[in-house]
């Protein structure tokens, strides 16, 4: 694969919306590729650039261990206050 078969490149993360940083340095909001289909190679049509922190955060749970920590979190985990 080249950058050519990622043309136009993405801005934005699009799991997390992040603005994507290309620059190659170890940021979570660093541009990562990541294979859609674990089975298959990194080839044209099997890839996505995500930001650095969606791809580890989707590393390895699967849907429903996924599910349980945002259940967790909207139950525990208290909203921050908007201010005006």
């Amino acid at each position: 694969m080249t950058k050519e078969d990622f043309m136009p490149l993405p801005t934005h993360c699009p799991i997390l919306g992040v603005e994507l940083d290309y620059s190659g340095a170890g940021t979570w909001n660093a541009a990562s590729i990541d294979r859609t289909d674990c089975r298959k190679g990194y080839v044209p049509g099997n890839v996505v650039i995500m930001s650095r922190r969606a791809n580890l955060l989707k590393n390895d749970a699967n849907p429903e261990e996924l599910r349980k920590v945002l259940e967790y979190i909207e139950k525990n985990i208290p909203k921050p206050s908007v201010t005006p």
